[in-house]
């Protein structure tokens, strides 16, 4: 079987762009290979534990040493509707909100950036996560939603 990355499965890449990323900052713990039960072996206050236990698979990476969330973003340079990397990155208000809640718990997020091209290269850089920097998805609302505005 023969698959293309950049044009496959979303999910796939998203895997990929986590690899990478732990693979340069080594000390985050991936919330895909650890159960949450890791948090036992660190020091955090009841709030912030119970917050990541509620919450653990909704960030990517986590230091818990540093106290930090990474979320890691990967997508294509060539992406016809993507027209370079400038464009935001799209977010869900949920993750809006999970980290606005991160942030007055203490922690401090970092987006990591990471950028495929088409020869195999890549880029990835990390950056603190400004809410301005990314456009929040809202999904549009399913017809019988709308229907039921409408009364």
């Amino acid at each position: 079987m023969y698959e293309n990355i950049k044009t496959g499965d979303n999910n796939l890449k998203g895997e990929i762009g986590e690899v990478i990323a732990n693979h340069f900052l080594k000390k985050p713990i991936s919330t895909k290979r650890f159960w949450s039960s890791i948090l036992n072996n660190f020091n955090l206050e009841s709030e912030q534990s119970l917050f990541l236990k509620e919450n653990w698979k909704s960030f990517d990476l986590i230091d818990l040493e540093s106290l930090t969330i990474y979320e890691v973003k990967t997508r294509n340079f060539f992406h016809g509707k993507l027209k370079g990397v400038k464009n935001k990155i799209v977010i869900t208000p949920n993750f809006s909100k999970l980290c606005k809640t991160a942030r007055t718990l203490g922690f401090s997020i970092k987006i990591i950036e990471i950028t495929l091209f088409s020869d195999w290269k890549y880029t990835w850089a990390v950056k603190d996560f400004n809410h301005d920097d990314f456009w929040v998805h809202r999904p549009r609302p399913s017809g019988w939603e709308r229907q039921s505005r409408k009364k």
